[in-house]
């Protein structure tokens, strides 16, 4: 998945997680701020988790199905994905694989310093892809090092969760 999908995804997708915060051990009804997760050893930061579950409910239409199945390469899906008439569809399709990568190549907690770095940093940014180039760099690296690890067929074909059945 080309980065700049992905890019949409951590900034525009709805579900990916519910947002809210883990409470800290303050005074009891008083949050005392956002929980801090203390480092899990040398070289590893551990960040806010924002686990992505697998797709239970299809986002696409069954047009789009029929339009994947006669495609031989990822522009033609893309394509397919994009002509959808929800455009939730193609989302959907972001997160089923983000999620299926993380699953499988153990990338959750990388996911989630990435996805809290854009989020905090390039939310309203015009050109995603710059502004994460430019602030989560090191996020970036490290999180797409990880899915990298994950073999390709793995994941190649869990955009189909979220596709209807004829």
């Amino acid at each position: 998945m080309p980065r700049s999908l992905i890019a949409l995804c951590v900034l525009l997708a709805v579900g990916c997680d519910d947002g809210s915060m883990p409470e800290d051990a303050g005074p009891p009804a008083v949050d005392a701020g956002p929980m801090m997760m203390s480092d899990a050893g040398p070289g590893e930061r551990m960040c806010t988790p924002s686990p992505l579950p697998p797709i239970t409910t299809p986002m696409c239409s069954v047009m789009t199905r029929t339009c994947t199945e006669a495609c031989t390469d990822a522009e033609c899906l893309d394509a397919c994905f994009r002509a959808d008439p929800n455009p939730q569809c193609l989302t959907c399709t972001q997160i089923a694989l983000i999620s299926c990568l993380n699953r499988n190549g153990d990338c959750d907690n990388l996911w989630g310093c990435f996805r809290e770095c854009a989020t905090m940093n390039c939310g309203g940014a015009a050109d995603p892809d710059a502004c994460i180039t430019a602030n989560c760099l090191e996020e970036d690296t490290a999180y797409f090092a990880c899915t990298e690890a994950v073999p390709p067929a793995t994941c190649a074909t869990r955009y189909e969760d979220c596709l209807q059945e004829m």
